[in-house]
């Protein structure tokens, strides 16, 4: 499970998000969509612990997201950035 409880983050003057409330629980799917440069990469990053909220809390699985923490919650996640080339064959013979 995912939970977004508040969470408020700003770089200089532009916010990213403000009070955003969410849940994904665990089997449910989840999307984040929208055009470039709005912040989508930014929130995994948030729940991957590589930047933490300005205010706000991001729970996985019921522990508190923390610099304390994280390393052992980033252990029960995976993240496929953008990009990336992956050693799989098309499929076509």
């Amino acid at each position: 499970m995912i939970k977004f409880d508040n969470v408020s983050l700003k770089f200089s003057d532009q916010i990213i998000c403000e009070r955003l409330n969410f849940d994904v629980k665990c089997g449910d799917s989840f999307c984040l969509s929208g055009p470039s440069g709005k912040g989508k990469s930014t929130l995994l990053k948030l729940m991957l612990g590589i930047i933490l909220p300005d205010s706000g809390d991001i729970f996985i699985d019921g522990h508190k997201l923390a610099s304390d923490n994280v390393e052992e919650l980033r252990k029960q996640m995976s993240w496929l950035p953008q990009n990336v080339n992956l050693p799989v064959d098309s499929g076509q013979d």
